[in-house]
């Protein structure tokens, strides 16, 4: 039963944490649409000159850099599409899920089969590290999803 209860909150914290994960994808799809590759370099490059004159090689900074040099028109259009469907869904289904609507529960598990797949063949086309934050992420909260939605079947029967 502690490991329901406890799994339970982190389903919880996982889910709250999805819906700022689609104000970070609605961000990034306003950026991706109205921001140049330019001017979103100059803005990274700014903000982390400090950082990369004192530690040429910082990973992360350097890394980040390094992901705007493929950034072209139609990378940024399917990025912003991708991000507010994502998004959108993403926000659906964990609305759903807070007002305990049990539907919810199995198209979750769907939509975030689907996505991980997804993920996994950008992952496989680009090696970005970037999308393997991502997949972690879905399969953890698949998990959980799983776990709660047992959880709530044992209880209403």
């Amino acid at each position: 039963m502690n490991f329901l209860k406890s799994s339970h909150r982190l389903f919880i914290v996982m889910i709250v944490i999805k819906g700022l994960e689609w104000i970070i994808q609605l961000s990034i799809w306003i950026i991706a649409l109205f921001i140049t590759r330019d001017s979103l370099y100059a803005l990274v490059w700014w903000y982390l000159q400090e950082e990369l004159i004192e530690d040429q090689h910082a990973i992360v900074s350097r890394f980040l850099l390094d992901s705007l040099q493929w950034l072209t028109i139609s990378t940024q259009h399917f990025i912003a599409f991708y991000f507010i469907s994502h998004g959108i869904i993403k926000f659906f289904i964990g609305y759903n899920i807070l007002k305990k609507r049990y539907w919810a529960y199995p198209f979750a598990l769907i939509v975030f089969s689907f996505f991980t797949i997804y993920q996994v063949y950008l992952y496989i086309q680009s090696w970005s590290l970037w999308m393997i934050g991502l997949i972690i992420i879905d399969i953890v909260v698949a998990i959980l999803t799983y776990v709660e939605y047992q959880s709530v079947k044992t209880k209403t029967h």
